[in-house]
């Protein structure tokens, strides 16, 4: 087996969790992986929704933890609006306000949905934990180290069109990942052995055989055969949100040839679009895979 070049010491190990809004729910296979091995994160960067599970991560909850969160708290999209419209008159109106600059306040979200586990501060945090978001005026990254988590959160996952921008102090953020999708250059310097996870995908273009009352078997296989000779032209809101996967992945493609982290998984998750969250479950299921694979690599990595 050949040998690794790591300290013989202990290594830091460094996580990085990229932006994909409901994609991210494949984040929990990676802490799941870290958490099979005995091994954890002694630092962790996150982008968007890689924000959101890293905060999480680093309050304390492991992979256990937060997959039994989706399963009883946001796989139910029933579920989900019930927590939403009992919370109080003020928070809705917060919330939904149609006259802000985009429709959901995401900091009020984040106060109805997140884990009470989550710490409040960064200081109650047991790793450390950055933060990345994109300041809209100066067009640059930024990195959030300290204060509130949810307000650092909301303004990483501000996607626009979706969630309203973030201020904190005299700066206005939006998300994350238009600067840094996957924030692995945020751990680099700082641990021996860093794993990022992109759960950006491409967009995918999908197939629909229109049913009918009475198909038959040649009829059906007509129809399918005539849906895959269709090239069928995207909508204004899937243009939009596909729009910022090519963009990220374009901005991936030239970090990766700059600097790359010891391991870098793309998550199994074309299939799945940025606000699938009703879909938690079967995100979850299409991505299971990728923990043993990250598992194995790991184990290859470290010389296990």
């Amino acid at each position: 087996m050949p040998q690794s070049n790591l300290p013989q010491h202990k290594p830091k190990i460094g996580l990085a969790l990229g932006g994909g809004g409901a994609r991210g729910f494949a984040h929990i296979w990676a802490i799941r992986a870290l958490d099979e091995l005995g091994l954890k994160a002694d630092l962790v960067a996150g982008t968007s929704i890689g924000a959101v599970i890293g905060a999480c991560y680093a309050s304390g909850m492991n992979g256990n933890d937060l997959l039994e969160f989706v399963a009883e708290k946001l796989s139910n999209t029933a579920r989900i609006a019930g927590q939403i419209f009992s919370s109080s008159p003020a928070e809705l109106v917060d919330l939904l306000n149609p006259f802000q600059p985009a429709l959901l306040n995401g900091l009020t979200l984040l106060d109805i949905l997140m884990p009470a586990q989550v710490a409040n501060e960064f200081s109650g945090l047991k790793i450390p934990l950055k933060v990345i978001t994109t300041n809209f005026y100066q067009g640059t990254e930024n990195i959030i180290l300290e204060g509130n988590i949810k307000l650092a959160v909301a303004a990483s996952m501000a996607i626009p069109a979706v969630f309203r921008p973030v201020i904190i102090g005299r700066d206005v953020f939006i998300d994350g990942a238009y600067t840094n999708p996957v924030p692995y250059s945020h751990i680099l310097d700082e641990c021996d052995f860093t794993i990022a996870i992109n759960v950006n995908g491409r967009p995918k273009q999908e197939r629909q055989v229109k049913p009918k009352l009475a198909i038959t078997t040649k009829a059906k296989a007509r129809a399918i055969a005539k849906a895959e000779n269709e090239v069928l032209i995207p909508n204004s809101r899937e243009v939009l949100f596909a729009s910022n996967q090519l963009l990220q992945n374009t901005i991936m493609a030239a970090r990766l040839r700059i600097s790359a982290p010891d391991i870098y998984i793309n998550a199994p998750i074309d299939q799945f679009k940025v606000l699938d969250f009703h879909k938690a479950l079967e995100i979850l299921e299409a991505t299971e895979p990728m923990k043993d694979e990250l598992k194995r690599q790991i184990d290859a990595q470290l010389d296990r």
